[in-house]
C-alpha cells in the first residue's frame, strides 16, 4: 500500500518553502488533486476532438482549469464547476504538430540543445532553441529549416511559439538513490521492476551503460548485468538484472543527508506506476544533489535533444524541480504513484523523467516492485 499520507507531508514541506502558503492547505490541495484530475478527465472525454486543454491551479487558485473553443463549451465547463478559457487550438490540432517535430526528433537532425512540448495554458506548441545554433545560424533560421524538415504548413507553424535558450540539455551524470556502480559510472537503484514471477529489475537511465556491463553495491558486492538498454528516440532507460534478489534490498524509506553520507530510497511510493494525464500536477524527485524537491508537470509527452544531439521522445517534463549532475537514476513519484526516472535538465529548474510506466508497458507482465515485499 503507498504511504500516500508521508508523501503528502514531505511535499508539503517542501512546497511551503517555495510558496509560503500554509503547510495544511498544501497538503489539503495536493491530496485534491486526483479527484480534480478525474473530473477534468471526464470532461475532456466529453468534448472529444474539441478538447482544448485542462490543468491544475493547486498552488493558486485551488481550481481546475480548461480550454474551450466555443461558447457553448464554454457554459458547459462553468456548470461543472470548472474555469474555462477561450481558446484557438484543440488539443489535437497541437498534438499533430508535435508529433511532426517528433519524427524530425527520431531523425537525430534535431539541433544539439533543442526541446518541445505542448504548452497547454498558452494553447501552442512550444519549441525551446539554443541562441548558439550550429553554421553560426540564427535561432529563426534555425526554426525554419526545422519546419521544412518537419513538412509543417504555414497554419501549422502558426501554432507553434518558438523560444530561445542559453542553458545546455545534459544528460545528468547517475547518482541518486541507493549508490551502486555500473562500468566506470556513477549510477543510481531508482525502482525495481518485476518480470513475470520471478525476474528482478532495477531501473536507471539508458545512458547510464552498455547491454552486458556488470553493475555493483556500494559496498562491493553484485548485483547483476545490464540486459535491456533504450537510448535514443523511443527513451532513455536501462534494466538491469538482479541476480540474487534476496542477497541485497533497499533500506525501505527515504533518506536526507549530506551528498557523500546517505542514499534515498522509498518506503512503499512506488508500488504502482501511472503516467499523469493532467499538465500542472505536483510530482517529487529525490537525488544526490536534488535531495527531496517537487515540481510541476507541464507535459508528459515532451521531447529533448541533448548537448551531444542525442533526441530521446515521450518523457515528462517538469518545472521548478532544481536536478542537476549527479540527480539521474533518483525515482520520481506523485501522491501513491511511481511516475518515472531523473533523465537529464537544463540545471535552471527544468527537469526531465523517463516515464516508468513506459517501460512497464514495453513488455507484458511487467510491474513495479514492491520493495517492501523484496
Amino acid at each position: 500500500m503507498a504511504d500516500e499520507a508521508g508523501y503528502y507531508r514531505m511535499a508539503a514541506d517542501d512546497l511551503h518553502h517555495k510558496t509560503g502558503l500554509p503547510v495544511t492547505t498544501i497538503r489539503q490541495r495536493l491530496a485534491e488533486q486526483p479527484a480534480l484530475s478525474a473530473k477534468l478527465k471526464d470532461f475532456r472525454e466529453a468534448l472529444g476532438d474539441r478538447s482544448a486543454g485542462s490543468w491544475l491551479d493547486s498552488l493558486g487558485d485551488g481550481r481546475a482549469h480548461v480550454g474551450v473553443l466555443d461558447r457553448a463549451d464554454e457554459d458547459r465547463a462553468t456548470k461543472n464547476g470548472l474555469v474555462p478559457h477561450r481558446v484557438r487550438y484543440a488539443t489535437a490540432q497541437l498534438d499533430r504538430v508535435k508529433a511532426a517535430l517528433d519524427e524530425v526528433g527520431k531523425r537525430q537532425v534535431m539541433p544539439p540543445n533543442s526541446a518541445w512540448s505542448v504548452d497547454t495554458r498558452a494553447n501552442r506548441v512550444s519549441l525551446e532553441l539554443s541562441a548558439r545554433q550550429p553554421g553560426g545560424l540564427s535561432v529563426q533560421q534555425a526554426a525554419r529549416k526545422i519546419f521544412t524538415a518537419a513538412g509543417l504548413t504555414q497554419q501549422e507553424q502558426a501554432r507553434v511559439r518558438v523560444d530561445t535558450s542559453r542553458s545546455t540539455l545534459s544528460r545528468h551524470g547517475l547518482v541518486g538513490g541507493d549508490d551502486i556502480q555500473v562500468g566506470g559510472n556513477d549510477c543510481s537503484a531508482g525502482l525495481g521492476i518485476l518480470q513475470g514471477d520471478n525476474s528482478t529489475y532495477i531501473l536507471t537511465a539508458g545512458h547510464c551503460g552498455n547491454v552486458g556491463d556488470s553493475a555493483w553495491r556500494n559496498d562491493g558486492g553484485t548485483i547483476g548485468t545490464i540486459s535491456e538498454k533504450v537510448f535514443g528516440a523511443e527513451g532513455d532507460y536501462a534494466l538491469i538484472g538482479v541476480r540474487t534478489p534476496t542477497s541485497w534490498r533497499p533500506f525501505g524509506n527515504l533518506q536526507k543527508g549530506s551528498p557523500e553520507g546517505t542514499f534515498n530510497t522509498y518506503k512503499g511510493w512506488v508500488t504502482q506506476s501511472q503516467l499523469p494525464d493532467l499538465e500542472s500536477m505536483y510530482a517529487c524527485g529525490s537525488g544526490r544533489y536534488l535531495r527531496w524537491e517537487c515540481g510541476s508537470v507541464v507535459d508528459s509527452n515532451a521531447s529533448m535533444t541533448d548537448e551531444h544531439g542525442v533526441t530521446t521522445n515521450g518523457l515528462v517534463r517538469a518545472i521548478n524541480m532544481r536536478s542537476q549532475h549527479g540527480d539521474s537514476g533518483g525515482a520520481v513519484m506523485w501522491g501513491g504513484m511511481g511516475l518515472g526516472t531523473i533523465v537529464g535538465g537544463n540545471g535552471q529548474g527544468v527537469t526531465y523523467i523517463q516515464p516508468v510506466a513506459r517501460v512497464i508497458d514495453a513488455q507484458p507482465g511487467r510491474r513495479l516492485l514492491d520493495w517492501q515485499k523484496w
